[in-house]
C-alpha cells in the first residue's frame, strides 16, 4: 500500500494529512490536490487554510 503524508505548519500548529492509494477518489485511480473542491480530492483553498 502506498501513502503520501503531507505536513505543514499553520498558525504555529503542526498539521498532518495522509493520502492513501486505496481511498475513495473523485477521479478513480488518482488523487488530485488543488484549489478546486469540485474537481480535487484534497483542496487547498484559502478558506480551508484559514479554518485550519
Amino acid at each position: 500500500m502506498s501513502k503520501l503524508t503531507l505536513e505543514w505548519k499553520q498558525a504555529f500548529k503542526s498539521k498532518t494529512e495522509k493520502i492513501l492509494d486505496q481511498q475513495p477518489s473523485k477521479n478513480p485511480g488518482t488523487v488530485r490536490l488543488g484549489r478546486h473542491p469540485d474537481l480535487c480530492d484534497q483542496d487547498a483553498t484559502e478558506e480551508r487554510l484559514i479554518e485550519g
